[in-house]
């Protein structure tokens, strides 16, 4: 069973990440984008202001 304090942690860990952002370039036309790290992690794609899809890849 977790402790309450655990379970808090993981909930603002979760926050964290929410808001968190991520900046890339688009290798085509070099916009950069900027998307939030849990949007990234769903999708693993962006796309740029012109319509190129970027393709993400999740870093270790």
């Amino acid at each position: 069973m977790g402790r309450p304090q655990d379970e808090e942690m993981g909930q603002k860990e979760t926050d964290a990440k929410s808001d968190e952002q991520i900046s890339v370039t688009c290798p085509e036309c070099g916009a950069k984008v900027k998307l939030a790290v849990k949007d990234a992690e769903e999708k693993m794609t962006a796309r740029c202001p012109k319509g190129h899809e970027i393709a993400l890849v999740k870093a270790l």
